[in-house]
């Protein structure tokens, strides 16, 4: 992976595993399942958000899926999405991945 996209080894870490995190899954009977983080898989994906700013947003939340509610978790992701890009009320200018 790191010979083909010509990154370090910690950059092709990283881009998997936020890969993995976002990516859909299937079901046991085949069903489409939506990713964990629904809004930072799509603003990725449309280039909304970077992949700096995509791994701030997991690191912070991955752990709290251990000790809350999914819900929740994806209440907070919209929030920080909505942060990063600039679409909040209470920020309306967009946060970098460090301020994430």
């Amino acid at each position: 992976m790191e010979r083909v996209t010509l990154v370090s080894g910690p950059t092709a870490q990283r881009r998997m595993r936020l890969g993995r995190q976002l990516r859909t899954g299937r079901s046991l009977a085949g069903e489409p399942l939506p990713p964990l983080f629904p809004a930072t898989a799509i603003s990725l994906a449309t280039g909304a958000i970077g992949i700096d700013t995509a791994d701030a947003i997991l690191t912070a939340l991955t752990p709290t899926l251990r000790c809350t509610d999914l819900d929740s978790v994806q209440a907070a992701e919209t929030e920080l999405v909505a942060a990063a890009t600039g679409t909040s009320s209470e920020t309306p200018v967009p946060a970098s991945a460090e301020e994430i």
